[in-house]
C-alpha cells in the first residue's frame, strides 16, 4: 500500500444559503484551481527543458563512464517521498503527477455543478444546503427547507 492510499480522508460541513452561493463556491474553487495549474503549467515547461538537458548530459556520462551520479536521492518516508537535490527529471514527475490531479480535480468539480444545475430552477424557494466536503469535494448535500 503506497503512502497515498494511506492518507486518511479530510472531511467537512460547508453550509450554503443558496444554490446559487453553492455554485458560487464551486466556479471560484474551480478558477482557483485553474490559475493555480496555468502557474504549475509554466513551471513544468522549464522543468521540461532541463529534464531534457540532464538526460542528454546523463547520456554523454553513461557513454563515458559506468555510473553518471548526477541524480537526486529520494527518501522514501512512510508518508512522503523527500527529494534531496531532485535532477530535473525528478522534479518534472513530480509536477506531472501533481498537474493530472489537479485536472482531475477540477472536471470532477465541473462535473458537480454541472449535475447540480437544475438546483437552479428553484429560483427564490428559502432552502439552505448542507454540503459535505471529502477531501474538498462535495461528496454528500442536505437540502433543509
Amino acid at each position: 500500500m503506497s503512502a497515498e492510499e494511506r492518507i486518511p480522508p479530510t472531511g467537512e460541513v460547508k453550509l450554503f444559503d443558496s444554490p446559487r452561493e453553492l455554485f458560487q463556491y464551486l466556479d471560484e474553487e474551480i478558477s482557483r484551481l485553474r490559475a493555480t495549474l496555468g502557474e504549475l503549467l509554466r513551471r513544468l515547461e522549464t522543468a521540461k527543458a532541463k529534464a531534457e538537458m540532464m538526460t542528454k548530459l546523463e547520456s554523454i556520462l553513461r557513454q563515458l563512464s559506468s555510473q553518471s551520479g548526477l541524480s537526486g536521492t529520494v527518501l522514501n518516508l512512510d508518508t512522503v517521498n523527500v527529494y534531496i537535490n531532485p535532477n530535473p527529471k525528478q522534479e518534472y514527475d513530480v509536477l506531472v503527477d501533481l498537474i493530472r490531479r489537479m485536472q482531475d480535480r477540477i472536471v470532477y468539480l465541473e462535473r458537480i455543478r454541472k449535475t447540480l444545475e437544475p438546483l437552479t430552477g428553484l429560483g427564490d424557494v428559502n432552502i439552505s444546503l448542507e454540503v459535505v466536503m471529502i477531501n474538498g469535494v462535495p461528496k454528500n448535500i442536505i437540502v433543509k427547507m
